[in-house]
């Protein structure tokens, strides 16, 4: 067994820059799955209360049931045409809201040297 770290403490911060140091684009990406996958997991709700699957649902509003699949597993983004096709076969409405953001955006990273983390007796371990 080896004693030897996998990683240094500059490899560790240059991870955890890539982690949260995202850009406008791909945030905006991934807010676009996250808004996909709550108009989806109600769908799903709905579904499952009435007994429907996914096949009974892409041949109500006119789609594969592939297509319908991968909507599912957030391989495709679904539009809102199609979410509005899943309203009116599931006979359902999405409700809409809007609100203020709570935290605000983060514009920098904050400084991950923190004294002590990586050293021990004043030597990076």
């Amino acid at each position: 067994m080896s004693t030897k770290k996998s990683k240094s403490p500059e490899a560790i911060k240059r991870s955890f820059e890539e982690l949260f140091n995202k850009s406008v684009e791909e945030r905006i990406e991934h807010r676009a799955h996250i808004l996909s996958y709550i108009f989806l997991s109600e769908a799903e709700k709905k579904m499952e209360k009435n007994g429907i699957n996914k096949r009974e649902l892409a041949r109500k509003i006119g789609t594969s049931s592939s297509y319908l699949t991968q909507l599912f597993r957030g391989d495709r983004l679904m539009n809102l045409k199609t979410a509005a096709k899943i309203e009116h076969a599931l006979g359902i409405d999405y409700e809409i809201t809007a609100k203020k953001r709570q935290m605000p955006e983060i514009t920098e990273l904050p400084s991950w040297d923190i004294p002590g983390l990586f050293r021990q007796n004043n030597e990076i371990v």
